[in-house]
């Protein structure tokens, strides 16, 4: 399968990041010659960026991360220059398989990460990616090579990518949740929720979407037909599928939050009549690294890795989220290094059963801040960790939900994230264990 992409040269790709380096390998695989891509990062290569504009492209293909305002952006289509992107040039491949689309303000990467569970778990074959972390022209490149599709493409869509998708055409959408975001790109709440609603204008059979989002919902009941679209509820014992009647299975995803991402998955499937086994994919799932996931689970303690959070609602949202689990204490691991965070705000969360452990450079901010006269100090996160495990008993949860950033000692939060895991697998056992000896 090699077909001629109508695309006039030269073209110029703005942005050198996975989106732009995945469209600029497919271009090359097409025949077209290096002479006749223009790839620049406009950021941080301005010279390189007069270079390619004085040589007038014919074609733009810009990165999700370049607001479509950008004076020289302007400038250029002005001139007749054609606008485009990775996903654009992309679907053009696209032949026999079904897409289901995943968007929202939050919750958009769980939703089509637990989609993929389930189809790998039924053998549904089907590729993971868009915003999601593999660009769709990264398939589209392997499918040129082997001539090999899949049944089902699972793309999370970001605002940005929605924006410049002229071609965009999806079996079934899913929306996740509104809130506002983003705002910096877009002149008002109304202009983004509206870049959002494109995805279902494009969409050919079902969308599905949060009955627990109240403007997603309202802006759907003004926009939309009814017919175009189904409310989802939760999952929970009260509301389950016909397929799991007599047999309510408790998911590995913990937190409100993802009660209603699996209700969003598991509608999607009744619809489709996916099999039982795609179902029990979704519920063993246990979550994107190092956001709220649940990594230890023995002797009735568990570990729950949230790296990621490094803001004060993230961190209030993985206290509530281990709370509603019912553990005797809660070790708060809070720390790394500090970007102005209001710390002060968190005093309201920290209930008698929450022992905070603080590390790194900011611990000592966050005890002031919090007046905390009962806490630990260290300055790592491996001292916190050793004296957690040394410490920890059994129906108790160890949270390590920092809000810092990881910078102070390691490269990113994915990094610190890593460390939580394996230290704890190394060496919470061998402590529990010498405890029952």
């Amino acid at each position: 399968m090699r077909k001629k992409i109508n695309i006039d040269l030269p073209v110029m790709i703005a942005g050198k990041g996975i989106s732009g380096q995945a469209v600029y390998d497919l271009l090359l695989e097409l025949k077209i010659s290096k002479d006749n891509i223009l790839f620049c990062d406009p950021k941080n290569e301005p010279d390189l960026l007069d270079t390619f504009l004085n040589q007038n492209p014919k074609t733009v293909v810009v990165s999700p991360g370049i607001s479509l305002k950008t004076a020289w952006l302007q400038k250029l289509l002005k001139s007749g220059c054609k606008l485009s992107s990775e996903l654009e040039i992309a679907t053009f491949f696209l032949t026999t398989e079904k897409i289901v689309a995943v968007t929202g303000s939050v919750g958009k990467s769980t939703t089509a990460a637990l989609i993929s569970a389930g189809m790998q778990n039924s053998k549904l074959t089907h590729f993971l990616g868009g915003n999601f972390g593999i660009p769709l022209s990264r398939y589209v490149l392997e499918k040129i090579k082997t001539e090999i599709s899949v049944d089902w493409l699972v793309l999370e869509i970001s605002s940005y990518q929605l924006e410049n998708y002229k071609n965009l055409s999806t079996d079934y959408s899913i929306f996740t949740y509104l809130t506002p975001n983003h705002l910096e790109r877009y002149e008002s709440l109304s202009d983004y929720y509206a870049s959002k609603f494109f995805l279902h204008n494009r969409t050919s059979h079902m969308t599905f979407i949060n009955s627990n989002s109240p403007d997603l919902v309202n802006y759907f009941n003004e926009n939309a037909s009814e017919k175009s679209y189904q409310l989802c509820s939760s999952y929970s014992s009260n509301n389950l599928p016909e397929i799991f009647v007599g047999k309510y299975i408790k998911p590995n995803l913990i937190g409100k939050h993802n009660l209603e991402n699996i209700g969003l998955v598991f509608q999607f499937a009744n619809y489709l009549n996916f099999p039982m086994s795609f179902y029990l994919g979704v519920m063993n799932y246990s979550g994107l690294p190092h956001r709220l996931q649940k990594i230890y689970d023995f002797d009735n303690i568990v570990a729950i890795n949230d790296s990621k959070a490094t803001t004060i609602e993230s961190v209030k949202l993985a206290v509530q989220t281990i709370t509603n689990e019912n553990p005797k204490k809660i070790w708060l691991l809070l720390g790394g290094r500090d970007k102005n965070l209001p710390w002060a705000e968190l005093k309201n969360i920290l209930t008698s059963n929450i022992e905070c452990i603080l590390f790194g450079e900011c611990a000592t901010l966050i005890q002031q801040s919090l007046q905390l006269k009962t806490f630990k100090l260290f300055l790592k996160l491996e001292n916190a960790l050793d004296y957690v495990i040394k410490n920890v008993q059994q129906h108790e949860a160890i949270l390590l939900s920092p809000g810092g950033t990881s910078l102070d000692e390691f490269k990113n939060f994915e990094d610190r994230g890593e460390f939580f895991t394996n230290y704890l697998n190394l060496h919470i056992k061998k402590s529990i264990d010498q405890t029952h000896e």
